[in-house]
């Protein structure tokens, strides 16, 4: 086989797993609504600490905004270590770009002091995001994977 043989499929085989990829980047938002998952789950962990908590966010609502984005609404769940804590979560997503925004609120709906800002990956099965605590400033990192069930 020669170099240019080589060469050339070297680049199809990159190409061909990313045809088999179900996108949603650039979709409209009811294409958004129907294909969200309901639950991811992954970590949670603050920057220059050791401590890490186990996540799940469960999305019980997600409608289109009369703004063309897409608002999820549900809860969040934090393990630290058997320390459970939960809390309501409400995402706002720009279906153009899957870029998020995503605030918690505790159990009486007042906002913390703080959100998420991160993106949802094309497949959907994916959300990575920085926390940013208004009040200190600490920052956090989320890495969240979809539920293969849900």
């Amino acid at each position: 086989m020669g170099r240019t043989s080589l060469v050339y499929l070297f680049f199809l085989i990159q190409i061909i797993p990313l045809t088999f990829v179900p996108a949603v980047h650039g979709a409209d938002a009811a294409t958004l609504v129907k294909r969200l998952p309901g639950s991811y789950s992954g970590q949670f962990q603050w920057r220059r600490s050791v401590r890490v908590y186990q996540v799940t966010f469960n999305f019980s609502r997600v409608r289109e905004l009369p703004t063309g984005q897409v608002e999820a609404t549900g809860t969040g769940i934090y393990d630290e270590y058997g320390e459970i804590s939960r809390v309501n979560i409400r995402a706002v997503i720009d279906p153009e770009n899957l870029y998020m925004e995503m605030w918690e609120y505790e159990q009486r709906s007042a906002p913390s002091a703080g959100m998420y800002r991160g993106e949802i990956s094309n497949d959907m099965l994916l959300i990575t995001a920085g926390w940013t605590n208004f009040l200190d400033k600490r920052r956090g990192e989320l890495s969240l994977v979809a539920d293969p069930n849900n």
